[in-house]
């Protein structure tokens, strides 16, 4: 009897230690890669911006002219919390100006697009 017990309880914690809780990693709005951002070129048409970006989370409620690209990851082992922002600014339907937390390229106002 005593070696069932020994027997039951050793199973018991061999599949109770292979329980464990997993907790995923959520990620939350647009995602940008650098190689995007470097495309950007000053003079670009809201359009294509939309096309190399997708559209943004946030636009400005009062003017349409500020384009707001952000993204939340939470890494879901470590509970570690990380944000990225993008912000552009347009002028006359015109990419005019880009910063946040991406390096914008050296050419960026080199050269108005058409």
């Amino acid at each position: 009897m005593q070696k069932l017990h020994i027997l039951t309880i050793t199973c018991l914690l061999i599949i109770l230690s292979g329980c464990s809780i997993y907790k995923m990693n959520i990620r939350q709005g647009n995602i940008i890669e650098q190689k995007h951002v470097s495309q950007l070129r000053q003079g670009m048409s809201k359009g294509q911006v939309q096309y190399l970006l997708g559209r943004p989370v946030v636009q400005d409620t009062f003017s349409d002219d500020t384009w707001y690209y952000i993204n939340t990851f939470k890494d879901g082992k470590t509970e570690k919390e990380t944000r990225t922002e993008l912000v552009l600014t347009f002028v006359d339907e015109k990419l005019h100006s880009v910063k946040g937390d991406y390096e914008i390229p050296e050419d960026f106002a080199a050269t108005e697009q058409p």
